[in-house]
C-alpha cells in the first residue's frame, strides 16, 4: 500500500476514518517527517520551476511546499501500485522520488496510458475517466501538489477549488492585481495560487465573486461554480 511505502521512507502518516456517514477513510500527513527527505534543494527546484521567491520568513508557504511533495509523492504511489495497465512516461522522474526511491524504479518501466482531457485547453494536465484517480486540491497551500503531479506527468485527474483568494479586491487588470500583490508581501502565494488552477483538470470556485475575480486576477475561467451549502 502506498502508506506502507511513505512509512518505509520515514514519512510520518497516520490513517483512520471520518466520523461521517461511511466514515471513508482519512490520512493524514505529519509535515514535520517530511523535512528530512524533501530538502532545500526540492523547496529551491519548486521556487525555480514556478519562477517564485519565498522569503526567509515565510515558514507557511514552506511547509505547504513539504506537504504538497508528500501528498504528490503519495499519491504517485498510490496510482502506480493501483494501476491495472502497464504505462510508459515522457516526463522527468519526479525529483522527490529520488535515490533508492521504490517510484524512481516503477517510473523509469512504466508508460502512462495516452489519457481523455478532463480539460480540452492545450497543454494541460489530462486523464482518463472511469475508475481513475482523482484528487480535489483546496486553495493555494494545497495546490502544490496538484502542481508537481501536473508537472510529474502523473495521470491523476485532478480538481482545484477556490474557496478564497489570497488576493481580496477589485482590479481592472492582471498587472494591477500582481502589483497589489507584491506590495503586500503575498506575491509567491498568488504565484501557487494561479499555477494550481492552471495545471488543474478542473477549475472550480464556491461563488461567482470568486470566479469573476479568479478569471481576472488567476488569468482563468473557472470550469464550474458550485455554490457551497450554509
Amino acid at each position: 500500500m502506498a502508506v506502507q511505502t511513505a512509512r518505509e521512507k520515514e514519512l510520518k502518516v497516520i490513517t483512520g476514518k471520518w466520523l461521517v456517514d461511511g466514515q471513508p477513510p482519512a490520512i493524514l500527513f505529519d509535515v514535520e517527517s517530511a523535512r528530512s527527505r524533501f530538502g532545500d534543494d526540492d523547496i529551491e527546484r519548486f521556487k525555480k520551476d514556478q519562477g517564485i521567491d519565498i522569503p526567509d520568513n515565510d515558514q507557511e508557504t514552506t511547509d505547504a511546499i513539504l506537504f504538497g511533495y508528500m501528498v504528490a509523492d503519495f499519491l504517485t504511489e498510490f496510482e502506480l501500485q493501483h494501476r491495472s495497465k502497464s504505462v510508459t512516461t515522457n516526463s522527468t522522474t519526479p525529483p522527490s522520488l529520488s535515490g533508492t526511491s521504490i517510484s524512481q524504479n516503477k517510473l523509469s518501466s512504466v508508460k502512462l496510458d495516452t489519457p481523455n482531457s478532463l480539460n480540452s485547453n492545450p497543454g494541460q494536465t489530462s486523464s482518463t475517466i472511469g475508475e481513475e484517480t482523482c484528487a480535489v486540491f483546496h486553495d493555494w497551500k494545497c495546490g502544490i501538489g496538484l502542481i508537481l503531479l501536473h508537472r510529474w506527468q502523473i495521470p491523476v485527474a485532478t480538481v482545484f477549488v477556490l474557496k478564497t483568494s489570497q488576493l481580496q479586491g477589485s482590479f481592472k487588470s492582471e498587472k494591477l492585481a500582481s502589483g497589489e500583490a507584491r506590495a503586500l508581501g503575498i506575491y509567491h502565494r498568488l504565484c501557487i495560487e494561479r499555477g494550481a488552477a492552471l495545471a488543474s483538470d478542473v477549475f472550480s470556485c464556491v461563488t461567482e465573486v470568486v470566479a469573476e475575480q479568479a478569471e481576472l486576477v488567476l488569468e482563468k475561467h473557472p470550469d464550474y461554480v458550485i455554490v457551497q451549502d450554509e
